[in-house]
Protein backbone atom coordinates (compact mmCIF):
# COMPACT_ATOMS: atom_id res chain seq x y z
CA UNK A 1 0.00 0.00 0.00
CA UNK A 2 2.84 2.32 0.81
CA UNK A 3 4.54 1.56 -2.49
CA UNK A 4 1.41 2.28 -4.49
CA UNK A 5 0.84 5.56 -2.67
CA UNK A 6 4.39 6.70 -3.42
CA UNK A 7 3.96 5.83 -7.07
CA UNK A 8 0.72 7.79 -7.30
CA UNK A 9 2.30 10.79 -5.62
CA UNK A 10 5.16 10.75 -8.11
CA UNK A 11 2.73 10.78 -11.03
CA UNK A 12 0.85 13.72 -9.58
CA UNK A 13 4.03 15.69 -8.99
CA UNK A 14 5.21 15.06 -12.52
CA UNK A 15 1.90 16.28 -13.91
CA UNK A 16 2.11 19.45 -11.84
CA UNK A 17 5.64 20.15 -13.03
CA UNK A 18 4.62 19.71 -16.67
CA UNK A 19 1.68 22.08 -16.17
CA UNK A 20 3.90 24.65 -14.48
CA UNK A 21 6.45 24.46 -17.26
CA UNK A 22 3.82 24.96 -19.89
CA UNK A 23 2.46 27.99 -18.04
CA UNK A 24 5.87 29.58 -17.70
CA UNK A 25 6.50 28.97 -21.39
CA UNK A 26 3.28 30.72 -22.31
CA UNK A 27 4.19 33.70 -20.12
CA UNK A 28 7.67 34.06 -21.62
CA UNK A 29 6.67 33.57 -25.25
CA UNK A 30 6.44 36.90 -27.28
CA UNK A 31 2.88 38.10 -27.87
CA UNK A 32 1.80 38.24 -31.53
CA UNK A 33 1.26 41.72 -33.10
CA UNK A 34 -2.33 42.86 -32.77
CA UNK A 35 -4.25 42.92 -36.01
CA UNK A 36 -3.65 46.21 -37.95
CA UNK A 37 -0.31 47.03 -36.31
CA UNK A 38 1.89 44.92 -38.52
CA UNK A 39 4.68 46.83 -40.32
CA UNK A 40 3.39 48.14 -43.67
CA UNK A 41 5.26 48.20 -46.95
CA UNK A 42 7.26 51.38 -47.82
CA UNK A 43 5.31 54.03 -49.80
CA UNK A 44 6.21 54.23 -53.48
CA UNK A 45 4.07 57.25 -54.47
CA UNK A 46 3.25 60.62 -52.87
CA UNK A 47 0.78 63.39 -53.74
CA UNK A 48 1.67 66.32 -56.00
CA UNK A 49 -0.45 69.32 -55.01
CA UNK A 50 -1.02 72.55 -56.92
CA UNK A 51 0.16 75.78 -55.26
CA UNK A 52 0.14 79.33 -56.62
CA UNK A 53 3.61 80.77 -57.08
CA UNK A 54 4.80 84.33 -57.85
CA UNK A 55 8.55 83.79 -58.11
CA UNK A 56 9.22 86.51 -55.53
CA UNK A 57 12.84 87.63 -55.65
CA UNK A 58 14.79 90.20 -53.60
CA UNK A 59 16.41 92.99 -55.61
CA UNK A 60 18.64 95.91 -54.68
CA UNK A 61 17.21 99.28 -55.72
CA UNK A 62 19.91 101.91 -56.10
CA UNK A 63 18.69 105.49 -56.37
CA UNK A 64 20.16 107.74 -59.05
CA UNK A 65 19.68 111.34 -57.96
CA UNK A 66 20.42 114.51 -59.91
CA UNK A 67 22.41 117.39 -58.44
CA UNK A 68 20.84 119.72 -55.89
CA UNK A 69 18.90 122.63 -57.35
CA UNK A 70 19.43 126.16 -55.95
CA UNK A 71 16.50 128.40 -55.12
CA UNK A 72 17.66 131.82 -56.27
CA UNK A 73 16.17 135.29 -55.98
CA UNK A 74 16.99 138.40 -58.02
CA UNK A 75 15.99 140.72 -55.16
CA UNK A 76 18.77 141.74 -52.77
CA UNK A 77 18.59 143.34 -49.38
CA UNK A 78 17.59 142.35 -45.86
CA UNK A 79 15.01 139.64 -45.34
CA UNK A 80 12.16 141.25 -43.44
CA UNK A 81 9.82 138.26 -43.32
CA UNK A 82 10.00 134.62 -44.41
CA UNK A 83 7.19 132.11 -44.80
CA UNK A 84 9.65 129.23 -44.62
CA UNK A 85 12.63 129.45 -42.28
CA UNK A 86 13.54 125.75 -42.11
CA UNK A 87 13.32 122.80 -44.53
CA UNK A 88 9.71 122.31 -45.58
CA UNK A 89 7.26 122.55 -48.50
CA UNK A 90 6.71 125.69 -50.52
CA UNK A 91 3.86 125.72 -53.05
CA UNK A 92 3.62 127.55 -56.36
CA UNK A 93 1.57 130.71 -55.98
CA UNK A 94 2.49 131.08 -52.28
CA UNK A 95 4.31 134.03 -50.72
CA UNK A 96 7.96 133.00 -50.18
CA UNK A 97 9.50 135.90 -48.25
CA UNK A 98 9.86 139.69 -48.08
CA UNK A 99 13.09 141.57 -48.79
CA UNK A 100 13.32 145.24 -47.77
CA UNK A 101 9.54 145.01 -47.20
CA UNK A 102 8.99 143.97 -50.86
CA UNK A 103 7.13 140.68 -51.51
CA UNK A 104 8.58 137.71 -53.42
CA UNK A 105 6.08 135.11 -54.67
CA UNK A 106 7.02 131.48 -55.41
CA UNK A 107 6.01 130.29 -58.88
CA UNK A 108 6.70 127.07 -60.78
CA UNK A 109 7.17 126.82 -64.51
CA UNK A 110 8.33 123.78 -66.46
CA UNK A 111 10.79 126.05 -68.26
CA UNK A 112 12.90 128.13 -65.82
CA UNK A 113 12.19 131.86 -65.77
CA UNK A 114 15.20 133.84 -66.97
CA UNK A 115 13.75 137.26 -67.93
CA UNK A 116 11.02 139.69 -67.06
CA UNK A 117 7.78 138.84 -68.90
CA UNK A 118 5.38 141.53 -70.06
CA UNK A 119 2.29 141.51 -72.25
CA UNK A 120 3.31 140.48 -75.80
CA UNK A 121 6.29 138.34 -74.72
CA UNK A 122 6.32 134.95 -76.42
CA UNK A 123 8.43 131.85 -75.91
CA UNK A 124 8.73 128.67 -73.90
CA UNK A 125 8.91 130.57 -70.61
CA UNK A 126 5.69 132.44 -71.43
CA UNK A 127 3.96 129.23 -72.54
CA UNK A 128 4.84 127.29 -69.37
CA UNK A 129 3.92 130.29 -67.22
CA UNK A 130 0.48 130.35 -68.86
CA UNK A 131 0.16 126.62 -68.21
CA UNK A 132 0.89 127.16 -64.50
CA UNK A 133 -1.60 130.05 -64.27
CA UNK A 134 -4.21 127.74 -65.81
CA UNK A 135 -3.34 124.97 -63.33
CA UNK A 136 -3.71 127.41 -60.46
CA UNK A 137 -7.16 128.32 -61.79
CA UNK A 138 -6.72 131.98 -62.69
CA UNK A 139 -6.32 131.64 -66.49
CA UNK A 140 -9.20 130.24 -68.52
CA UNK A 141 -9.00 128.59 -71.91
CA UNK A 142 -6.15 126.80 -73.62
CA UNK A 143 -2.77 128.22 -72.56
CA UNK A 144 -0.92 129.80 -75.47
CA UNK A 145 2.72 130.62 -76.11
CA UNK A 146 2.45 134.37 -75.48
CA UNK A 147 1.81 136.44 -72.36
CA UNK A 148 -1.49 138.17 -73.08
CA UNK A 149 -3.80 140.60 -71.30
CA UNK A 150 -5.63 137.56 -69.92
CA UNK A 151 -2.29 136.23 -68.65
CA UNK A 152 -1.62 139.58 -66.99
CA UNK A 153 -4.94 139.52 -65.17
CA UNK A 154 -4.35 135.90 -64.10
CA UNK A 155 -0.94 136.82 -62.72
CA UNK A 156 -2.39 139.78 -60.82
CA UNK A 157 -4.94 137.41 -59.24
CA UNK A 158 -2.13 135.09 -58.11
CA UNK A 159 -0.27 137.98 -56.49
CA UNK A 160 -3.38 139.24 -54.72
CA UNK A 161 -4.16 135.76 -53.36
CA UNK A 162 -0.58 135.47 -52.05
CA UNK A 163 -0.87 138.74 -50.13
CA UNK A 164 0.92 141.19 -52.43
CA UNK A 165 -0.49 144.65 -51.56
CA UNK A 166 0.07 146.14 -55.03
CA UNK A 167 0.04 143.44 -57.76
CA UNK A 168 2.09 144.24 -60.85
CA UNK A 169 1.18 143.78 -64.52
CA UNK A 170 4.51 142.15 -65.31
CA UNK A 171 6.27 139.04 -64.06
CA UNK A 172 9.46 140.64 -62.78
CA UNK A 173 12.33 138.32 -61.79
CA UNK A 174 12.95 140.36 -58.63
CA UNK A 175 9.38 139.67 -57.51
CA UNK A 176 9.35 135.88 -57.98
CA UNK A 177 11.17 132.81 -56.69
CA UNK A 178 11.24 130.12 -59.37
CA UNK A 179 10.38 126.60 -58.12
CA UNK A 180 11.39 123.37 -59.92
CA UNK A 181 8.07 121.67 -58.98
CA UNK A 182 4.48 122.59 -58.11
CA UNK A 183 5.31 121.95 -54.47
CA UNK A 184 8.99 122.09 -53.61
CA UNK A 185 10.52 120.79 -50.41
CA UNK A 186 13.71 122.65 -49.64
CA UNK A 187 16.43 120.53 -48.08
CA UNK A 188 17.91 123.71 -46.57
CA UNK A 189 17.10 127.41 -46.22
CA UNK A 190 19.88 129.98 -46.02
CA UNK A 191 17.83 132.98 -44.93
CA UNK A 192 15.84 134.16 -41.94
CA UNK A 193 14.33 137.52 -40.95
CA UNK A 194 17.08 140.04 -40.29
CA UNK A 195 19.65 138.30 -42.48
CA UNK A 196 20.83 139.65 -45.84
CA UNK A 197 20.18 137.80 -49.07
CA UNK A 198 23.48 136.06 -50.02
CA UNK A 199 25.50 137.66 -52.77
CA UNK A 200 24.73 134.90 -55.27
CA UNK A 201 21.00 135.16 -54.56
CA UNK A 202 20.74 131.55 -53.40
CA UNK A 203 18.26 131.42 -50.53
CA UNK A 204 17.89 127.65 -50.30
CA UNK A 205 18.54 124.27 -51.88
CA UNK A 206 16.27 121.54 -53.16
CA UNK A 207 17.48 117.96 -52.89
CA UNK A 208 18.36 116.36 -56.19
CA UNK A 209 15.50 114.82 -58.14
CA UNK A 210 15.17 111.03 -58.27
CA UNK A 211 15.91 110.45 -61.95
CA UNK A 212 16.06 106.64 -62.07
CA UNK A 213 16.26 103.50 -59.96
CA UNK A 214 18.73 100.77 -60.93
CA UNK A 215 17.61 97.23 -60.08
CA UNK A 216 19.92 94.25 -59.57
CA UNK A 217 19.08 90.75 -58.37
CA UNK A 218 20.73 89.35 -55.26
CA UNK A 219 22.16 85.83 -55.11
CA UNK A 220 20.76 84.68 -58.48
CA UNK A 221 21.18 85.54 -62.15
CA UNK A 222 18.49 87.11 -64.30
CA UNK A 223 18.22 83.83 -66.23
CA UNK A 224 16.68 82.20 -63.16
CA UNK A 225 13.62 84.45 -63.26
CA UNK A 226 10.55 82.71 -64.62
CA UNK A 227 9.24 84.11 -67.92
CA UNK A 228 6.30 86.50 -67.74
CA UNK A 229 5.52 90.04 -66.67
CA UNK A 230 6.93 91.03 -63.29
CA UNK A 231 6.04 93.82 -60.87
CA UNK A 232 8.28 95.83 -58.57
CA UNK A 233 7.36 96.60 -54.96
CA UNK A 234 9.30 99.32 -53.12
CA UNK A 235 8.28 101.31 -50.02
CA UNK A 236 4.65 100.30 -50.53
CA UNK A 237 4.67 101.49 -54.17
CA UNK A 238 4.09 99.06 -57.05
CA UNK A 239 5.22 99.29 -60.67
CA UNK A 240 3.99 96.86 -63.32
CA UNK A 241 5.36 95.73 -65.63
CA UNK A 242 8.90 96.10 -64.34
CA UNK A 243 12.22 94.75 -65.54
CA UNK A 244 15.74 94.55 -64.24
CA UNK A 245 17.95 97.49 -65.11
CA UNK A 246 16.88 101.13 -64.87
CA UNK A 247 13.40 102.21 -63.83
CA UNK A 248 12.50 105.61 -65.31
CA UNK A 249 8.69 105.67 -64.98
CA UNK A 250 8.03 109.26 -63.88
CA UNK A 251 4.91 108.53 -61.80
CA UNK A 252 6.58 105.67 -59.92
CA UNK A 253 9.72 107.73 -59.24
CA UNK A 254 7.62 110.61 -57.95
CA UNK A 255 5.65 108.30 -55.65
CA UNK A 256 8.80 106.70 -54.25
CA UNK A 257 10.53 110.05 -53.71
CA UNK A 258 7.62 111.23 -51.55
CA UNK A 259 7.79 108.31 -49.11
CA UNK A 260 9.26 108.91 -45.66
CA UNK A 261 11.63 105.97 -46.06
CA UNK A 262 13.15 107.40 -49.25
CA UNK A 263 13.64 110.82 -47.65
CA UNK A 264 15.31 109.17 -44.66
CA UNK A 265 17.70 107.15 -46.84
CA UNK A 266 18.62 110.08 -49.07
CA UNK A 267 19.39 112.23 -46.02
CA UNK A 268 21.53 109.66 -44.20
CA UNK A 269 23.16 107.30 -46.69
CA UNK A 270 26.24 108.07 -48.77
CA UNK A 271 25.21 105.32 -51.19
CA UNK A 272 21.45 105.51 -51.45
CA UNK A 273 19.92 102.09 -51.96
CA UNK A 274 17.21 99.88 -50.49
CA UNK A 275 15.83 96.36 -50.69
CA UNK A 276 12.86 95.80 -53.01
CA UNK A 277 10.91 92.83 -54.37
CA UNK A 278 10.38 91.64 -57.94
CA UNK A 279 7.62 89.08 -58.50
CA UNK A 280 5.33 87.74 -61.20
CA UNK A 281 2.40 90.05 -61.84
CA UNK A 282 0.10 87.05 -62.32
CA UNK A 283 0.74 83.95 -60.17
CA UNK A 284 1.39 80.65 -61.91
CA UNK A 285 0.51 77.12 -60.78
CA UNK A 286 3.46 75.19 -59.32
CA UNK A 287 3.46 71.66 -57.94
CA UNK A 288 4.51 70.86 -54.39
CA UNK A 289 6.18 67.44 -54.24
CA UNK A 290 8.36 65.71 -51.62
CA UNK A 291 11.99 66.74 -51.91
CA UNK A 292 12.92 63.05 -52.35
CA UNK A 293 10.70 62.83 -55.43
CA UNK A 294 13.06 65.02 -57.47
CA UNK A 295 16.12 63.29 -58.91
CA UNK A 296 18.71 63.81 -61.65
CA UNK A 297 19.13 67.39 -60.43
CA UNK A 298 21.41 69.73 -62.36
CA UNK A 299 21.24 73.33 -61.20
CA UNK A 300 17.55 74.24 -61.18
CA UNK A 301 16.56 71.41 -63.51
CA UNK A 302 15.46 67.99 -62.33
CA UNK A 303 13.12 65.07 -62.96
CA UNK A 304 10.12 63.37 -61.35
CA UNK A 305 8.68 59.99 -62.23
CA UNK A 306 4.98 59.77 -63.05
CA UNK A 307 3.52 56.34 -63.79
CA UNK A 308 6.88 55.04 -64.95
CA UNK A 309 7.65 58.06 -67.15
CA UNK A 310 10.34 60.68 -66.39
CA UNK A 311 8.96 64.23 -66.44
CA UNK A 312 11.40 67.20 -66.61
CA UNK A 313 10.74 69.87 -63.98
CA UNK A 314 12.24 73.18 -62.96
CA UNK A 315 12.83 73.71 -59.24
CA UNK A 316 11.51 77.13 -58.25
CA UNK A 317 11.39 77.05 -54.46
CA UNK A 318 10.39 75.17 -51.34
CA UNK A 319 7.30 75.13 -49.15
CA UNK A 320 6.52 73.36 -45.88
CA UNK A 321 9.25 70.80 -46.29
CA UNK A 322 8.41 70.07 -49.91
CA UNK A 323 9.88 71.25 -53.20
CA UNK A 324 8.05 73.54 -55.63
CA UNK A 325 8.48 72.64 -59.28
CA UNK A 326 7.13 73.94 -62.55
CA UNK A 327 6.28 71.57 -65.39
CA UNK A 328 6.03 72.64 -69.03
CA UNK A 329 4.06 70.92 -71.74
CA UNK A 330 2.86 67.96 -69.68
CA UNK A 331 -0.64 66.83 -68.76
CA UNK A 332 -1.56 67.44 -65.14
CA UNK A 333 -0.71 64.75 -62.60
CA UNK A 334 -1.47 64.46 -58.91
CA UNK A 335 1.12 61.98 -57.66
CA UNK A 336 4.80 61.18 -58.17
CA UNK A 337 7.01 58.21 -57.42
CA UNK A 338 9.17 58.22 -54.28
CA UNK A 339 11.57 55.79 -52.61
CA UNK A 340 11.68 52.38 -54.29
CA UNK A 341 8.97 53.58 -56.65
CA UNK A 342 11.62 55.60 -58.52
CA UNK A 343 13.08 53.27 -61.13
CA UNK A 344 14.71 55.90 -63.36
CA UNK A 345 17.90 57.89 -62.90
CA UNK A 346 17.09 60.76 -65.28
CA UNK A 347 14.46 62.02 -67.70
CA UNK A 348 16.53 61.03 -70.73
Amino acid sequence: MVVRSKAALAVVCAAVLVALGAGVGLLLAPAPDPSGLEAGSAATVAPATVQQFRDERPVVAEFRVSNQIPLRTARYGVVTAAVIESPGPLASGQMAFWVDAAPVVAIHTAYPLYRDITVGACGEDARTLNAELARLGTLAGEPGGCFTAASRDAWRAIQAAAGVPKPTNQVLLENVLWLPAHETVASSWLIAPGTPVPGDGVVGWVAGRLSRISLTLTNISSGELLPGDHELSLFGQTLAPAELGDVIDADFLAAVSQTAKYVEIIASESRAQANATLRLTTPINALRVPAAAVFGISGREGCVQVMGVGVPVRIVGSSLGGTLVVVDGTEAFNEVAIGTGITLTSCR
